[in-house]
């Protein structure tokens, strides 16, 4: 009797640890969706504002640029592309691509709440500047104004119907 009370015992430990730890990597999990939602959040409002600054986009072209970063965020995370895929179009349609070699580097280095960060932070550049050609047809130029962050500028300069 008394060794199936150990067995029993041992039984419901082990149970009682599995949980824990499930708990926790559930925990972890749901820390990171709010780590990369978070991010996400920052991005579209950093971009939103500097293409409305700089080139007067209001909520017309700023929902149809989003639109088309979802759809491109969307097959990045289906699978049918990468990061890298966008930025060898980029590169090869417009001269200009995303290169976040030395950020890897530092990536490395970084906490994971970072790392998560710039994932998102990867995705999000790629799929913003390749909505940019797609939906506005921006080119090389213009791209890399966009990329070094030139022309945040006062002031409204929307085309018709932008509110």
């Amino acid at each position: 009797m008394q060794g199936k009370r150990k067995s029993r015992a041992a039984h419901y430990q082990h149970v009682s640890s599995k949980r824990a730890v499930q708990m926790a990597f559930m925990r972890k999990n749901v820390e990171a969706q709010a780590v990369k939602v978070n991010a996400a959040e920052n991005i579209y409002l950093v971009l939103f504002a500097a293409v409305h600054r700089a080139h007067g986009f209001g909520k017309a072209r700023l929902m149809r640029l989003f639109g088309r970063m979802y759809e491109i965020e969307a097959g990045l995370t289906a699978g049918d592309y990468s990061v890298a895929d966008i930025n060898e179009a980029l590169e090869a349609e417009t001269g200009m691509g995303f290169a976040r070699a030395d950020v890897r580097r530092e990536m490395q280095q970084k906490t994971r709440d970072m790392q998560l960060s710039y994932s998102v932070v990867d995705e999000l550049s790629s799929a913003y500047l390749a909505a940019m050609r797609d939906v506005f047809g921006f080119g090389g130029r213009r791209l890399v104004a966009l990329y070094r962050g030139g022309g945040y500028r006062g002031g409204h300069h929307g085309e018709e119907g932008d509110v």
